[in-house]
């Protein structure tokens, strides 16, 4: 990949080079999908539709195969002409083959190991235990995705459970009548709702289920924005109501919120098909998150930059809380945590501060990032650099360009 992304514009529509760095990103994660698979899912993260409300997978299909032909990423091969609609695996599981034995109460194995699926073989083995174990099978989702492995180690290492979160259904009357929201507001606000769409239990303990919930929740906050670019802000879920109550969820917190009209998660024409009625349950992540949804979060900005401002530049506007935060632009003075000015004593960065400074860095461009990150990496002290790429997944070479735009007074034309 190149060094240096530059901005195109491509049917009518201008991707900036955090557009373009995310899909070389999908591209380089979904290992093992087709590329209509990776359009679909391009298209839903970056909010690429038609005025019909259509995702835009055929143009988008055309710019990944330009982006591959100037050598930015490297698209799968083409797959043979015929149906390549995802397949639902589903194996059959005798009596004899339990796949974990293990019993007695959550506390007796926690904490829990959730590990994010990354490599084949981890994504075999989740396709594996879903295949087999889940009533619905496994099926490849369209759009974005988060699929996690939760293991035990008493006592030795066990897989105990899986959890996948995708894109988001459509359209559910029960929901979107509970967020409030209209379809111009939806189509805006969707990607920061977040669907639980497989979830498996595979060891007879107790409270496991609900604490598989709630120890992956603080992972998929931090991932998926990570990952995507988006902040979740609200969890779905559909419990089939003919075979299960949902008590892990509600015992997790989640909220019954209504059911599904029998059209299927994906609908978009409102009629009547062989889908199940199942129940909808929801899990807010954030305060006010039906507001946040329905209304967005002006007023959170707002109040959050003059805090910020108020707590960097005192009264006379001069630098004179943070004496190691050289100050930046006003695009940057948007948000603010009471841990920055610790950094440096901190051994291990809280997930809050984590998605703090994540979510900042995701709505700032060009050397106004780069500048944040080099200010954030200063406040750790030494070894920053090197804690900043384990914890945050920042870039070396972009934290260093920051800092030299700092230190020079003069910013990179480019874009990072």
């Amino acid at each position: 990949m190149p060094a240096l992304i530059q901005p195109i514009k491509f049917c009518g529509r201008d991707f900036s080079t955090y557009d373009l760095l995310v899909i070389t990103e999908v591209v380089a994660t979904c290992d093992g999908i087709s590329r209509t698979e990776m359009a679909y899912t391009v298209c839903e993260i970056l909010d690429w539709k038609r005025p019909s409300g259509k995702l835009k997978a055929r143009e988008c299909k055309d710019l990944l195969e330009l982006l591959d032909d100037r050598g930015i990423l490297n698209l799968p091969e083409k797959k043979q002409p015929g149906n390549h609609t995802p397949q639902k695996l589903k194996k059959q599981v005798t009596d004899n083959e339990p796949y974990c034995t293990l019993s007695g109460g959550v506390e007796e194995f926690t904490p829990l190991n959730i590990q994010r699926v990354r490599d084949k073989s981890q994504r075999n083995l989740f396709r594996d235990l879903i295949s087999r174990y889940h009533y619905l099978g496994y099926a490849m989702p369209f759009g974005a995705r988060l699929q996690y492995l939760i293991s035990v180690t008493r006592p030795k290492h066990q897989v105990v459970g899986c959890i996948q979160f995708s894109s988001p259904a459509w359209r559910m009357k029960s929901r979107d009548l509970w967020i409030g929201w209209d379809d111009d507001r939806r189509s805006k606000a969707l990607q920061h709702v977040v669907n639980n769409s497989r979830f498996l239990v595979l060891a007879p303990i107790r409270n496991l289920a609900s604490s598989m919930l709630s120890a992956s929740l603080d992972h998929l906050r931090f991932d998926w924005e990570r990952q995507y670019g988006v902040a979740p802000l609200l969890l779905e879920t559909l419990v089939d109501r003919s075979l299960y109550y949902g008590g892990c969820y509600r015992a997790a917190n989640w909220i019954k919120i209504g059911e599904t009209t029998g059209r299927g998660r994906m609908d978009k024409t409102n009629r009547q098909n062989e889908a199940e009625v199942k129940t909808i349950m929801v899990y807010p992540l954030v305060k006010n998150a039906r507001r946040r949804l329905r209304e967005g979060n002006k007023e959170g900005n707002v109040a959050a930059e003059n805090l910020f401002k108020s707590q960097i530049t005192g009264q006379s506007g001069q630098h004179n809380v943070w004496s190691s935060w050289t100050p930046i632009k006003k695009g940057e003075a948007m948000m603010n945590h009471p841990e920055l000015p610790n950094l440096e004593k901190t051994n291990e960065f809280s997930l809050e501060l984590k998605l703090f400074l994540n979510d900042t860095r995701s709505n700032l461009k060009g050397s106004e990032r780069r500048k944040f990150m080099a200010n954030v990496v200063r406040l750790m002290g030494k070894g920053g650099q090197r804690r900043a790429e384990k914890e945050l997944g920042w870039d070396r070479k972009t934290i260093q360009k920051g800092t030299k735009e700092l230190d020079s007074g003069f910013d990179c034309i480019d874009s990072a």
